[in-house]
């Protein structure tokens, strides 16, 4: 009887799955043209969403945060430094060393990398932003040493940039392949639930 009682439930939802198989088949046959129609929109749609945006391009530099000494504090200080980039408390003083409006900062990203005092900074942009992105990495250093210069001690702690921010050769983005994949899926369930609306009128 304890065997009997999994058969039943697999049973039962292989029927519904072939019954919803076969309305699905049902509905694909009678109303094609509408869902093709839908489907052609969508992916359409899909297109232009693609094409209107620029393409994004990735910059990045490292930093290296150490101190003239070892120290606890070593350990923390690339931490904070990246946590203190990605909050967006120092915007206004990168933008300023920078030379423009803080409004127009593109988003900085920050991480520590594999738990060593080098820190990567990272920006998204469009082609027009990324000599804006360049200058704002530049500017970090010396926005960064002044913000942690209340920090120190006995202990002299230098955050420097050890290279030069890179683009990167492709865009990251729009995907292309996403964007068509997602609008094509979004086709196909506006085409089959339209065709169910029609055929239970």
């Amino acid at each position: 009887y304890d065997f009997v009682l999994p058969v039943r439930a697999i049973y039962a939802a292989y029927s519904q799955f072939r019954s919803a198989s076969m309305t699905l088949l049902r509905l694909f046959r009678s109303r094609a043209g509408l869902i093709a129609a839908v489907l052609a929109v969508s992916l359409l749609s899909g297109a232009v969403v693609f094409l209107l945006p620029p393409p994004v391009y990735e910059v990045s530099t490292l930093l290296n945060a150490r101190g003239s000494a070892i120290s606890p504090y070593n350990v923390y200080l690339a931490g904070s430094s990246s946590r203190a980039i990605e909050s967006g408390v120092l915007n206004g003083k990168i933008a300023e060393k920078a030379g423009f409006k803080p409004e127009s900062l593109p988003k900085i990203l920050a991480k520590v990398m594999y738990e060593t005092q080098l820190v990567k900074v990272y920006a998204y942009v469009p082609s027009e932003d990324i000599e804006k992105a360049k200058r704002a990495f530049a500017a970090m250093p010396e926005v960064l040493n002044g913000e942690f210069a209340g920090n120190q001690t006995r202990y002299v702690f230098r955050i420097k940039m050890v290279a030069s921010p890179i683009v990167s050769a492709l865009p990251v983005g729009p995907s292309t392949s996403q964007v068509m994949i997602a609008f094509g899926l979004l086709g196909l369930f506006a085409g089959f639930s339209a065709a169910l609306w029609l055929d239970e009128r």
